[in-house]
């Protein structure tokens, strides 16, 4: 699933790559949400640590991994054997009816570990065949009968397995519950465009996305009431946007995208869900997001990342039993979910930060830590007044700013001397440009100014942050780092405007 959703959160650091949500080997099917393996009508409930360990080597196919590699990313924590990860594999390979005398999945490297050998036959079309060359005259001339029979082969498993997955699912991939106006009733050139363009958009790889806009564009021109293309379009654009998504010239374009999807079908959950997250970010209209949020999850409620958004207008709106709620039925859709950072937030919105400090070493004690546990981390121990684990969470964004040793240790010295506000001190008046664990200018600096007492500088430059519809703003209204300026009128005018939408910008 893409972790797309860990950057809307009121607390998260930058992005990181998201995960996948379906992978395809050969008849296979496995869908990491319910930890399955489909194939037509079978399908093979796995255990949680094996879905991670096959997406693992999924990952890494071709790579020969050690069992060491595989123990360490894969039982985090966990006090195991040799014996364990062979068991674990046997259970997979049963699953996947592979056959360790001749494998087609997963090969054993004697005294080594294992290695991913699934090679996929899709490649071989899509990327090699484009679809105007097959009608094309002396095309067949031109390629070995080897090529033509691999390729015929592949073509025809792969067609038949799309096929079955498109008329089974009870929603298209995209659309999230709508109903699809990609012609299905023989598999055209529009069809194959838009399922290239649909499983470049579900890796969410930078460059995938940027190959699968135009697909998008090439089913829109073929029919122009392909409504789920526009949501394609508008999707793949969101994730390579990120934050920027919400900037004003960003903001026209995605939001022209899902109102055309809409009006060519409002029954694509996954518009309503984009729509609502951005009258939240950027209209600040919480009624109208609130209305296109209930009706995406209406239309699927097994979307978790449409709970996940919604959950964010509820922490805005301090309703953080339902928030709560939400994120426990997200969990319960997609158990991957749970090393993420959300409850964290909640509690250290409601200012209960043992709980906070819990869930953060319940998270810490399985998995690797990133840039969205490092940011909840220093802000929750920056409510407590722990300033030596604030700093410890700090230097880990030092590292991923490429801080020269000289620059780290002028920081370093700085902390020793004078404390936290010193730091902060110096990142202000140096006009830090990177991402230190709270989020990048304006609005960094101003809760820089916010922790040194310079309350009139913090103000400008929030108001800055949100004239430029800066993404994580909105948090301001219940992120008690915040606190000091509640008493404040500029601080009221502005929490007001974020809270009730604008004449100028409401849609």
């Amino acid at each position: 699933m893409s972790r797309y959703l860990e950057l809307v959160a009121c607390g998260d650091g930058e992005n990181k790559e998201p995960e996948n949500f379906m992978y395809n080997l050969g008849p296979w099917v496995l869908n990491t949400r319910s930890n399955q393996l489909i194939q037509g009508e079978r399908k093979v409930d796995l255990e949680y640590r094996l879905t991670g360990l096959l997406v693992y080597l999924l990952q890494h196919r071709n790579q020969v991994l050690t069992k060491d590699d595989i123990l360490r990313n894969q039982w985090q924590g966990k006090v195991v054997n040799d014996d364990s990860l062979a068991v674990a594999i046997s259970q997979l390979r049963k699953a996947l009816d592979d056959n360790p005398r001749s494998p087609k999945y997963i090969k054993t490297i004697p005294g080594v570990g294992y290695q991913c050998i699934w090679q996929p036959e899709l490649a071989v079309v899509a990327d090699s065949v484009p679809v105007e060359d097959l009608s094309r005259p002396g095309f067949y001339r031109q390629v070995s009968m080897q090529v033509i029979y691999s390729g015929a082969v592949a073509f025809l498993l792969f067609t038949g397995l799309l096929l079955w997955f498109y008329w089974k699912n009870d929603s298209p991939v995209l659309s999230g519950g709508g109903e699809t106006v990609i012609s299905r009733d023989k598999f055209t050139s529009e069809w194959i465009f838009y399922e290239r363009a649909s499983a470049l958009l579900a890796h969410r790889q930078k460059e995938e996305l940027r190959l699968a806009i135009p697909l998008f564009r090439q089913v829109i021109a073929q029919n122009p009431n392909a409504a789920e293309a526009y949501l394609g379009i508008a999707e793949a654009k969101i994730e390579l946007l990120n934050e920027q998504v919400t900037e004003q010239d960003n903001d026209e374009e995605i939001r022209a995208l899902l109102h055309k999807a809409l009006e060519l079908n409002p029954r694509l959950a996954r518009a309503h869900m984009w729509l609502g997250h951005i009258l939240l970010r950027h209209d600040h209209d919480l009624r109208a997001a609130e209305k296109h949020f209930k009706e995406s999850l209406a239309l699927n409620p097994k979307d978790d990342l449409s709970h996940f958004l919604y959950e964010q207008l509820l922490l805005v709106e301090k309703r953080f039993d339902e928030a709560r709620e939400q994120i426990t039925l997200a969990r319960e859709i997609n158990p991957l979910t749970y090393p993420y950072t959300y409850l964290v937030w909640v509690y250290l919105l409601e200012k209960k930060n043992n709980l906070a400090v819990q869930e953060l070493e319940r998270i810490a004690s399985t998995e690797i830590e990133d840039s969205f546990f490092h940011t909840a981390a220093q802000n929750v121990y920056y409510s407590l007044g722990e300033e030596d684990k604030v700093y410890a969470h700090m230097q880990w964004f030092f590292g991923k700013a490429d801080y020269s040793p000289e620059k780290l240790d002028t920081v370093n010295g700085i902390y020793r001397d004078g404390g936290l506000s010193a730091v902060y001190e110096w990142l202000l008046s140096h006009k830090e440009m990177a991402d230190i664990g709270q989020y990048r200018p304006p609005l960094s600096w101003a809760r820089y100014a916010i922790a040194l007492g310079k309350k009139a500088e913090a103000m400008e430059y929030l108001e800055q942050a949100y004239e430029k519809r800066q993404f994580r703003l909105i948090c301001a209204v219940t992120d008690p780092r915040y606190d000091p300026l509640r008493n404040e009128p500029r601080f009221q005018a502005l929490l007001d405007k974020l809270t009730r939408p604008s004449v100028l910008v409401s849609r």
